[in-house]
């Protein structure tokens, strides 16, 4: 018994990081400034919408968005003078483009819609505007009330000064990864895009681009943490150039990944050369930015190559372009309405399957392993999911710029009856996952465990953007693996550490 209560503290004090926390004073004064302006802005919004004609039957009660917004802001708003990471910036940049953007763009464009967007039903939109306020109240109330709880847990641990390192174990699995990839090499390549450099291919290969992004993530974490303990003129170089590699490098045009990995990478680098941040900034960010815009205009209008895409347009086409692609993109209330309209009169049978079938198209970035290839992914294949409901709703043969909402997605797999609890359930749920991955990302002090996190608040940020299956595939396909690493790292350092203390 006491050998086990020995091996559990070693355990404990192992897992227990160096951490540097910056007072949670610091910015509050420019945080502040910014929550009055929200607010001013939301009673602008409000003040706007209110005078407009109403765009669209069932969008009566649309002045209520930004109206809600800034009560929230007003009374919740002093989460955002507290020390936190980047995933809650984001999230607060997409929550002002949703409640406050979003109502006045839809006014100046009369509410009109593209020929991707068919027409939703009044009370869908009506039912949407009921979906956003709820969205919005659990959201600010779960981050103001959750967020500094492992903020304090971390501070009252006790620090220990054992240097984070990649071992044996850790050297291993990165030797499998790299092993797999240069036996099939000749299948990954040609799917390789390097902007500028390389033009690939699309053919959905997952799991090579899986191992490929954790190999090319992990060295150039490997070589930042070098740069940051030797502070060597070649250490800093090849940080450098495996920062913009890890940038530029990408399979297919999930835009989504693309975008999270520039962020999570900048902030890194800023994060471990603060002194250095506007060179960092203007190195990087126009990299990032070209990239980004490249795979956003190849997606979004259908064209092979940018220089197919027309810009000639006026301005009223281009009002009516933006507020059409934020309704698409940020869980519009075009999509809310739609998502929701989709749910409707469904048997519990297929509410049921989507479900199942919503996990397996989550977990699709292990489909290349042979058991699951032929053992697990064929038993749903016939399934339909919660987006392919969703898509099949709209009965346009369009399979772009089409993303199911989050909430939309509940009541789709809840049905009739548990729509509503399974949704505020998940919003509640999504939240706390999203404030335990952002004040990680700030606890952690080694550059492996804190790019997990970051990467994983930007993408826990734009959980009002995605569906649930989404959120799965992102995390399955790259912080699993990338994951898989570190705990095998772990594992094997708490053997070491263990039969040190014998």
């Amino acid at each position: 018994m006491f050998r086990r209560c020995q091996r559990e503290s070693l355990h404990k004090r192992y897992f227990q990081e160096r951490l540097s926390i910056p007072s949670h004073k610091q910015g509050k004064g420019y945080t502040m400034k910014l929550k009055y302006i929200l607010f001013v802005c939301s009673i602008i919004s409000f003040t706007i919408i209110k005078q407009t004609p109403i765009p669209r039957i069932g969008l009566e009660y649309m002045w209520t968005l930004p109206l809600i917004f800034g009560i929230c802001i007003i009374k919740w708003g002093e989460i955002f003078s507290r020390k936190h990471g980047i995933g809650l910036y984001i999230f607060l940049f997409i929550e002002t483009i949703r409640y406050l953007v979003q109502p006045i763009l839809i006014c100046l464009s009369n509410g009109e819609l593209n020929h991707r967007m068919p027409k939703a039903l009044p009370e869908s939109y009506q039912t949407a505007i009921i979906i956003y306020i709820i969205e919005c109240i659990t959201s600010f109330t779960v981050i103001y009330y959750f967020y500094p709880r492992p903020i304090k847990l971390k501070r009252s641990l006790p620090k220990i000064n054992i240097k984070y390192h990649i071992n044996t174990g850790g050297w291993i699995i990165v030797s499998i990864f790299l092993l797999i990839l240069i036996g099939r090499i000749n299948v990954w390549i040609p799917e390789l895009k390097i902007l500028g450099i390389k033009e690939g291919i699309d053919k959905g290969l997952v799991l090579d681009a899986s191992f490929f992004n954790v190999i090319k993530c992990f060295f150039f974490i490997f070589f930042l943490t070098k740069a940051y303990k030797t502070r060597n003129p070649v250490y800093i170089s090849i940080a450098i150039m495996l920062g913009l590699f890890n940038i530029l490098s990408y399979f297919g045009k999930n835009r989504s990944f693309i975008v999270e990995t520039a962020i999570t990478t900048i902030y890194l680098f800023i994060l471990t050369f603060p002194r250095y941040k506007k060179v960092i900034l203007t190195s990087f960010t126009p990299v990032a930015l070209l990239i980004i815009g490249f795979t956003f205009i190849t997606k979004q209008f259908g064209v092979e190559n940018i220089s197919e895409y027309n810009v000639s347009v006026s301005s009223k086409d281009i009002i009516l372009e933006y507020s059409n692609i934020i309704e698409e993109y940020v869980n519009g209330l075009w999509t809310v309405a739609r998502s929701y309209q989709a749910s409707l009169n469904l048997p519990w049978e297929l509410s049921l399957s989507s479900f199942v079938k919503d996990i397996m198209d989550g977990i699709s970035g292990l489909k290349d392993l042979p058991f699951l290839k032929t053992n697990l992914f064929p038993l749903t294949d016939s399934l339909l999911s919660s987006s392919d409901i969703f898509k099949l709703s709209l009965k346009t043969h369009f399979e772009y710029a089409q993303m199911l909402s989050f909430s939309g997605g509940m009541f789709i797999i809840g049905g009739t009856l548990f729509g509503w609890p399974l949704m505020i359930i998940s919003n509640f749920l999504m939240i706390r996952l999203l404030v335990y991955v952002d004040s990680h990302s700030i606890i952690y002090g080694n550059l492996y465990n804190k790019y997990i996190y970051i990467w994983m608040s930007c993408l826990m940020g734009l959980i009002h953007c995605y569906c649930m299956q989404t959120i799965i595939f992102c995390w399955s396909k790259f912080i699993l693996f990338f994951w898989i690493i570190l705990f095998i790292n772990y594992l094997y350092a708490i053997k070491q550490y263990y039969y040190s203390q014998i």
